[in-house]
């Protein structure tokens, strides 16, 4: 019976090494905000596109959603992740149709 909380401790201790280890892996893994920030970008880049080809407020608007989550998605990026998305421009295919 004094053996019992010996195990337990040594159990709990264990299975916090072993939580710290996983959980310092996903902090490390940002594969999933470089996905979003490209998916925004592209997003952004059709939306204006076709605003810019039809006219349609909702692709504006679209574009404005789509720009903001890459935006933010960039915004939680650390810098080495970062750097391809900084001073690039998403679309060049048109001049902006006066308004």
């Amino acid at each position: 019976m004094k053996r019992l909380p010996l195990i337990l401790l040594s159990l709990t201790t264990l299975t916090a090494v072993v939580f710290c280890l996983l959980w310092q892996g996903a902090r490390r893994d940002h594969s999933d905000l470089v996905t979003l920030a490209r998916s925004g970008a592209a997003e952004t880049c059709t939306r204006f596109s076709d605003y810019q080809a039809h006219g349609d407020d909702g692709d504006y608007w679209g574009g404005v959603a789509a720009f903001r989550t890459f935006q933010q998605a960039c915004a939680l990026l650390p810098m080495p992740y970062a750097a391809p998305f900084t001073g690039s421009c998403c679309c060049t295919r048109r001049e902006p149709r006066p308004i």
